[in-house]
């Protein structure tokens, strides 16, 4: 929870973000030696960009991407093979908005 009372699963569709904040949240990487594959880091990178948008949008915290970063991100998290289904697929990855 945030000093203003928001919690950060609100902010980002309720399943979709408890699943995405998930996967960057573990600490299996660190603490069992799980290696992460090309696809696995794809999907942490756009959860961290989205993460973070989102807080920027409902004011929580001061983070500017520039759009085309965002959707490099998202793209790039979608062109994978068995992509989770809270990565953007389809013109949901490639529009150019921070809302996908």
């Amino acid at each position: 929870m945030f000093p203003n009372g928001a919690i950060i699963v609100a902010c980002w569709r309720a399943t979709v973000g408890r699943v995405a904040l998930a996967k960057i949240t573990r600490n299996r990487l660190a603490h069992s030696g799980e290696k992460a594959d090309y696809a696995t880091a794809a999907w942490g990178i756009f959860a961290c960009v989205k993460t973070l948008t989102v807080l920027s949008q409902n004011h929580m915290i001061k983070a500017d991407f520039a759009v085309e970063f965002f959707r490099h991100s998202k793209l790039t998290a979608a062109w994978t093979k068995n992509a989770p289904n809270w990565v953007p697929s389809g013109p949901s990855a490639e529009s150019m908005d921070l809302n996908s």
